[in-house]
């Protein structure tokens, strides 16, 4: 009989395993990078391959090998090793080190992130099952789950509408604050867009220069008014579990594409007075933000996570303003200078830039690297001399430009 019925559970028992293409390229790709971190971790002791590397190479080859090897290592081992099960009284995940079971009347829930589905627990003393939507036919566990459990998420933002609609402040009848609702939903939509499009135009397309600078500085100050405005509505963070419509990209848009133009157009000579300014800007950004607001806090780990890229988030627009607003409109006549290159070089990662290597000229007293457009640095060799222009700044900020 007992041979029956494990035979039965079985039958009853589906598994998932990784998806078969994700699970060959895995399989491809680990021992491969596997090599090539195990050559970079020996590349600093053998001196037919650390030519110019420097007495320091060790120090950050060999920590970044072994985290490296370590993660493909684990990643290797749980495509081959890890799956889910779902039975008739249980879930289950099998990883490399560990075994999570759940009994299905000890589930609370599932939330569904971008890679994972997370199913939690009815106990707070009970660990949450994380599954990889890597999975093959992960689609089937989260319509089984969507079958049989709630989406929390998705209760969540429903529960949280019912209060919203309930907050008499909102307006005397239930009509009123649905209208409210709707007018916040619709606003932080078109805010969005124009976020989103703001940095697009910025960043890859800045013309007319002042004017797209302008606007972009312009829009995460609408962002603040139009959320003191709704008096809470509107919130910043954009969460899939809330009711509440939120402005992120409007504000993170065009604070990171200011701060990336700032970045990539102008040399900055002296960075003392740009730090105070920046500091200024932030402390005038966060102040209305945080008076009065219940979306911020500092109780939860994840309220401070919350707060530290806001945080973040309005100090590249503090650096993008003060450095665009001070180049831009700068009208102080240009002190004339020349420099001879001395060496090129370019930097590549998620942008490309190109320096210049100049020698000393006018209040710069060392050689340094310049980074240059693309155009110039084509333009120029070592030897070359180039012009410098040295001004004042709009603000107070010393910049430069530098010429063929």
């Amino acid at each position: 009989m007992k041979t029956i019925a494990t035979e039965e559970t079985q039958a009853l028992t589906q598994e998932f395993k990784m998806a078969r293409g994700w699970f060959i390229f895995t399989c491809i790709a680990a021992p491969l990078l596997i090599s090539l971190f195990l050559f970079m971790l020996v590349m600093p002791f053998v001196p037919a391959l650390n030519d110019g590397m420097g007495d320091g190479a060790a120090y950050f080859f060999v920590p970044l090998s072994l985290v490296m090897i370590a993660v493909m290592v684990l990643g290797w081992l749980d495509a081959i090793k890890g799956r889910f099960l779902i039975s008739e009284d249980s879930v289950k995940s099998i990883g490399v080190f560990s075994v999570k079971t759940l009994l299905l009347e000890d589930i609370k829930g599932f939330r569904v992130s971008e890679h994972y589905i997370f199913i939690e627990p009815q106990s707070s003393n009970q660990k949450k099952i994380k599954i990889s939507l890597y999975l093959g036919r992960s689609q089937d566990i989260l319509n089984w789950l969507q079958l049989h459990f709630p989406d929390l998420d998705l209760l969540h933002a429903e529960q949280e509408e019912q209060q919203i609609l309930q907050n008499e402040e909102l307006g005397w009848t239930l009509e009123q604050r649905e209208e409210k609702l709707q007018k916040a939903r619709k606003t932080a939509k078109i805010l969005n867009w124009a976020g989103g499009l703001v940095a697009a135009w910025t960043l890859f397309w800045p013309q007319p220069y002042a004017f797209a600078i302008l606007v972009c500085l312009a829009l995460p100050v609408i962002v603040v008014c139009v959320l003191k405005l709704f008096s809470g509505l509107i919130r910043l963070d954009e969460r899939k579990d809330s009711a509440y419509p939120s402005v992120l990209w409007a504000v993170l848009g065009p604070c990171l594409s200011l701060a990336i133009r700032a970045l990539l157009d102008f040399n900055i000579f002296s960075f003392d007075n740009l730090w105070v300014l920046m500091g200024l800007v932030v402390v005038t950004f966060l102040v209305p933000l945080l008076l009065g607001s219940k979306e911020f806090s500092f109780t939860t780990a994840k309220g401070l996570a919350m707060f530290a890229g806001i945080f973040m988030t309005i100090a590249a627009y503090g650096y993008g303003a003060v450095v665009t607003v001070n180049c831009v409109f700068d009208t102080s006549a240009p002190e004339f200078y020349e420099a001879e290159v001395t060496g090129k070089r370019i930097s590549t990662g998620k942008t490309t830039t190109y320096y210049l290597e100049l020698t000393p000229w006018g209040p710069q007293t060392e050689a340094d690297d310049v980074s240059v457009s693309k155009e110039l640095y084509e333009l120029v060799d070592s030897g070359d001399e180039v012009s410098v222009y040295f001004m004042k700044g709009y603000l107070g900020v010393p910049w430069f430009m530098v010429t063929e």
